[in-house]
């Protein structure tokens, strides 16, 4: 089977929106995000021949016979198109589709897929199957270019597999003609594209364009080096009704706007003029700025603004960055550019939260990224291997590879078996030649891990030995001495620490227990800086370290562990803890995955640490289930472990000791903090697994596999055993290792490898310092690769591990980073990638935090700060915390507090005084009401106002005085829905009196009454909050039973006024509406945390439109799974109070403000209503 793989970028427009189409200038950049796509060729049945298009991200595959795709094929190219075109149904349906489910713009990507392949693909031979495999990472329809990557990388596998070429030089010939094909794919897809979005995708960099009468002018620039976030808004729009929109602006206004075209072209020309400076200076910088806030300014003017665009623009500006539009605008995406020195954790923790929680989705990218990149997977080590390798020049038979950074080169001649032979020297002295070796199979060029700004390096799979361009010499990274064990096991007391233990027998049960690091026991008692003697040297202290009040806590306790100690481990953990009095709920783990299961469904609520008390497998299983609960548990209530297992490494990572007694002394402190998870991806099952500790692959895997089987022997001696074991076999793999540097840097290595480690924590086992620069929550996760295979160096490293020095053997990288992912290649002989060898993908077990799990390929993502661990051994900081606290509105502390931070109504708070002066005249207006009810719902369309009237009508019906209070501000629909669109406010001297409703005891007061129907409202902050507190203060309800709120969907600045003013009235609660939906059902988890932070009572989820109601027969269609909702609200612990279906008789009657309980008592819908209010009002008379 051969496979060649390409992908190409997409684009994001900088400036020059809209005004290019009038001839101006504009700047368009590649981003890192891709599409991927992938070309195989394998056998399939005889006498056929068959392509296979999958397109994975819209959920499209499809299979043909070939020969049924060649009548489409003509000379003319235009003819195959149209051909294509007029039988799209009928192409998708031979392919085993179905075309009604597809999209129009789906079924025109079926057919430029099909018409590339016809025109360019070499003919499939008979009992031959063609895949072409399409995935990407950037969003469809948001203006960022995805069709012109799709068209990119599909020209790019087909042109690479017809003219075998050789893909690591891509020269400008092959470059155009992948431009040209891919162009003629946008043809099909949008009509008259501008050829920029393919231009951009194919070359990469950043470009500067404009045409004029009908040319196309280019020019590649370069650009100063920010940082991006790309901000999906989700709102959909259409570029041809934006471009339409301005130029019906340009024919009506046409002085005007062609000033502001011409001033959007001097911008962008500015803009131009800055990047090419050779430093760019901290004005620069601000110049920027004022470029991006002046376009974005123009951009609105011309009418292509959204609402969504300026809210991301101000929450950009609260945290001093500019934003702006790009592409068309009316939605779609906006960028917020980044300087060099913004804090990472800043943006991810405050900027990218609250853009997050407003709905947004959000990127972080950089631009002028690569172009296309093609990769024949049958010769990795002919392929790109990152930006540091430039092609040079290629003369004949000889390609010139340049380090950019140094000016060095590589000369790598390919005879005719494509196996190079090589030669380094110095580009400023190209007479002195440094070394030059015999032709090898499997050399591949790679940067220099020890010293990347300054070496290339041309190794060896088959000997490991390196060319370094700075040296004279060929070095042979392995020693020449080896150690050979044989029978006499003394030999290896030389690889031993000094204060390890040599095995002399079956170990001691408590062994396990002992305190690694000192032997004498510490007596507390009032003294805590005596703490600090229990903290190691080069134990990494975490950040933000923050006290907390233990007085209850929960005991998940394995009884299995410790040699089947661990419950009399929990109840000595019990007297201790109470003897201090606090209080311990005590729950035993009786199987395999139950800690996971606990601890992502059990309620937390009044349980200030949950305790994991076990093993490391133990603390797994519980972080798993914590990471993936809806709620914010893991944040608000921290995970403590009590070492009582074979393996305790986390325990002596947090607390400085493997030793109960220490770890509960800790946990009575009460001092929690932040720590980082790893969040494991395996594409082959779209499977998640979150780590606390550690991951091994490799010989460190098979190590641990080992272990496991020898788990008698206790741990002091298993591991070593199975070290031993594993050293004297000396397997290597070839693998592709890529990601995320500390930097922010895209790294990736190809060379076989013997051991990877990736630990997030320093140590392992009895004190190794697998990873000496690890802290807990720096956001970085420190990988260890190991290149060698020979016993001796592998013994080096294994000693070297106590004390942390294995990191400076010339054998091994160590790479912090923030992201990587595993690619392991299966190949015949491990020596040899030839022409010949067709490697596959490996599939690996992993070794996660101690645990089997896991297959390779993978991708690891550190999550900075996600959960919140407690039994710290470190002093309290004055680092914020991110464990939320007792909301302080409606004090003198609100809107300043460490919970404030990231809150959508922080300015709102923080604008007020303190102590609201209308406190006492909102407590005295909302004394005469009985009972006051929030409705709340998670996202907009799932008919919160509807049913807020509804219940509002059916508590009226039974003799009740009702009021409902719209303070949706920008948006209110009660007073369409009440059938009271134009009532009117009438300010009395006692207040203002809302509006009646015109047959029912229903009072409504909405800012509806204050504008007109057709009229957006636009009111913000502080303004909206003094006209909701003068709703509530002003408003004379008289005497009711109820009082409604209908509240904007999700949680904003009108929920927090609302709350804040109504805590001293004691509210009776809220009612949340959604669908079954799953989109609406994953934000109910954000309104019911929503709820609790503020300590407002659920009373329960309501289902609205759960199914359709026939007109006729009042037969019921359900539209959603039947128990969605309520799985979900037994999952978090909160009343479900039943289902309303859509009923479209009920539907009309509300949509002209009529009754429906009158009109149609007999619906089920109103019958719906009446049961969740009997549910409702159960205790409320």
């Amino acid at each position: 089977m051969s496979r060649i793989k390409a992908s190409a970028p997409g684009k994001v427009i900088l400036f020059g929106e809209h005004s290019v189409v009038y001839g101006k200038k504009a700047i368009a950049t590649a981003v890192d995000l891709r599409t991927h796509c992938t070309l195989s060729r394998q056998d399939a049945a005889p006498d056929t021949s068959r392509l296979i298009a999958s397109l994975a991200d819209v959920s499209i595959h499809l299979s043909w016979d070939i020969a049924d795709l060649l009548p489409f094929r003509d000379a003319d190219r235009d003819v195959t198109v149209n051909r294509l075109l007029s039988s799209t149904d009928d192409l998708i349906e031979r392919g085993g589709g179905g075309p009604a489910v597809l999209s129009a713009g789906e079924k025109k990507a079926v057919v430029v897929l099909v018409y590339l392949y016809l025109h360019i693909s070499r003919e499939a031979s008979n009992g031959e199957e063609i895949r072409l495999d399409v995935m990407s990472s950037l969003p469809i329809g948001a203006g960022m270019g995805s069709s012109a990557a799709y068209c990119v990388s599909i020209s790019s596998v087909l042109l690479a597999d017809l003219h075998s070429w050789n893909v690591s030089a891509l020269d400008e010939t092959k470059l155009q003609n992948i431009n040209d094909w891919a162009f003629s794919g946008e043809r099909i897809l949008h009509g008259t594209p501008s050829g920029v979005d393919n231009t951009v995708s194919t070359y990469g960099r950043t470009i500067s364009f404009s045409k004029s009468q009908g040319i196309m002018s280019i020019d590649h620039i370069r650009v100063p080096q920010l940082k991006y976030l790309l901000i999906n808004t989700m709102v959909p729009r259409s570029t041809s009704e934006l471009v339409k929109r301005v130029k019906d602006r340009l024919e009506e206004y046409p002085e005007e706007t062609n000033d502001r075209l011409q001033r959007m072209d001097e911008i962008a020309h500015r803009f131009k003029k800055i990047s090419e400076s050779v430093h760019i200076t901290e004005e620069d910088y601000h110049s920027i700025d004022r470029l991006i806030e002046e376009n974005q300014s123009i951009l609105d003017t011309l009418g292509v603004g959204h609402e969504k665009i300026t809210k991301i623009k101000e929450i950009a500006r609260r945290h001093g960055y500019a934003s702006k539009l790009t592409g068309a605008g009316g939605g779609g995406c906006t960028l917020i550019f980044l300087r060099d020195r913004s804090s990472e954790e800043v943006v991810s923790l405050l900027l990218t939260k609250e853009l997050t929680n407003e709905g947004f989705v959000v990127y972080p990218i950089s631009v002028s990224s690569e172009g296309v990149i093609i990769q024949n997977v049958k010769h990795p080590h002919l392929s790109k291997l990152g930006e540091i390798l430039h092609i040079h020049k290629h003369e004949e038979q000889t390609t010139v590879l340049e380090d950019t950074s140094t000016g060095s080169k590589v000369h790598v001649v390919f005879a005719e078996d494509r196996v190079p032979n090589a030669s380094a020297h110095d580009a400023n002295s190209p007479s002195v030649e440094r070394a030059r070796f015999a032709a090898q199979p499997g050399f591949a060029l790679r940067p220099s891990l020890s010293n990347p700004n300054q070496h290339l390096e041309l190794s060896d799979f088959s000997s490991s030995r390196t060319v370094d361009f700075d040296e004279d010499y060929l070095e042979d990274i392995h020693n020449s001495q080896r150690l050979d064990i044989g029978s006499d096991s003394s030999k290896y007391d030389d690889y031993m620490p000094p204060t390890m233990s040599k095995p002399s027998g079956a170990v001691k049960e408590e062994d396990y227990l002992e305190d690694i690091h000192n032997s004498q026991r510490l007596d507390i008692g009032s003294d805590s800086s005596k703490f600090d003697d229990y903290m190691p040297p080069t134990m990494s202290k975490p950040s933000g370290a923050v006290k907390i009040d233990v007085r209850r806590v929960r005991i998940l306790y394995n009884p299995m562990s410790g040699a089947k100690k661990g419950e009399a481990f929990a109840k000595e953990s019990k007297i201790v803890l109470e003897a201090n009095g606090i209080q311990v709920d005590m729950v035993p783990l009786e199987r395999k995955g139950h800690g996971e299961e606990l601890c992502e469904t059990m309620s937390v609520e009044g349980i200030d640490v949950v305790c994991c008390l076990g093993g490391d497998g133990t603390f797994h299983e519980c972080v798993n289930g914590y990471m993936k609960r809806q709620d914010d548990a893991r944040l608000r209530v921290p995970l403590a472990v009590l070492p009582g297992g074979t393996g305790n490494s986390f325990a002596l990572e947090l607390s400085g000791s493997t030793k109960l007694k220490v770890a509960l002394e800790h946990i009575m402190r009460g001092l929690a903090a932040p720590i980082d998870i790893g969040e494991m991806y395996f594409p082959t099952d779209n499977s998640k697994i979150y780590s606390f500790n550690s991951l091994h692959w490799g010989m460190a895997s098979k190590v641990n596999v080992t272990a496991e089987k020898l788990r008698w022997m206790g741990k002091a001696i298993r591991y070593t055993t199975a070290a031993l074991v594993e050293l004297l076999k000396g397997t290597k793999t070839l693998a592709i290792i890529e990601g995320i540097g500390a930097d922010g840097k895209r790294f990736e290595l190809r060379d076989e490898f013997s051991v990877c480690i990736a630990n997030l924590i320093q140590t392992a086992a009895k004190g190794m310092k697998l990873a000496p620069d690890a802290k807990l929550n720096d956001g970085l996760i420190d990988v260890i690769l190991i290149r060698s295979s020979h016993t001796g160096d592998l013994a080096k490293v294994f000693k070297k591990f106590y004390d942390g020095t294995h990191k400076e053997l010339e054998f091994v990288d160590y790479i912090q980073c923030k992201s990587f992912s595993i690619i392991p290649f299966q190949k015949d002989d491990p020596t040899l990638i030839s022409e010949e060898s067709d490697p596959q993908v490996s599939e690996e077990i992993l070794d996660i935090d101690g645990e089997l799990k896991g297959i390779t390929p993978f991708k690891c993502t550190v999550l900075q700060k996600s959960l919140a661990g407690c039994g710290c051994a470190t002093k309290e900081d004055d680092t914020k915390s991110l464990l939320p606290e007792e909301c302080p509105s409606n004090t003198d502390q609100q809107g300043r507090g460490t919970i404030c931070q990231g809150c959508p109504g922080q300015e709102t708070c923080k604008s007020g005084t303190g102590v609201q002066p209308d406190a006492a005249k909102i407590a005295l207006r909302m004394n005469p009401i009985s009972h006051k009810i929030l409705v709340l719902s998670g996202k907009g369309g799932v008919g919160k106002s509807t049913v807020a009237t509804q219940l509002s009508l059916a508590l009226s019906r039974r003799g009740k005085k009702v009021g409902i209070l719209d303070v949706d501000i920008c948006g209110p629909s009660v007073p369409q829905i009440m059938g009271v669109p134009r009532g009117e406010i009438i300010n009395s001297n006692w207040g203002w009196l809302p509006v009646k409703h015109p047959v029912h005891p229903v009072s409504v007061m909405s800012v509806g009454f204050m504008n007109s129907t057709d009229r957006a409202v636009i009111w913000r902050g502080p303004k909206k909050t003094n006209l909701i507190r003068q709703f509530l203060s002003e408003t004379f309800w008289s005497k009711l039973d109820y009082l409604l709120f209908d509240t904007p969907p999700g949680t904003s600045d009108e929920h927090i006024s609302v709350v804040s003013a109504l805590k001293n009235s004691n509210p009776d609660g809220a009612l949340i509406v959604t669908t079954g939906n799953g989109l609406s059902l994953t934000t109910v988890g954000k309104e019911i945390t929503f709820c609790r932070k503020i300590g407002i009572p659920i009373l329960g989820i309501i289902e609205n439109m759960s199914s359709l109601v026939c007109p006729c027969c009042d037969e019921q269609s359900e539209l959603y799974p039947s128990d969605a909702c309520a799985s979900f609200a037994e999952k978090f612990g909160v009343p479900f109070l039943g289902k309303i279906p859509l009923d479209q008789r009920v539907t009309v009657a509300m949509d002209t403000g009529q009754c429906p309980h009158c009109a149609h008592p007999d619906s089920p819908t109103v019958a719906a209503v009446e049961h969740i209010l009997d549910r409702i009002t159960g205790n409320k008379n």
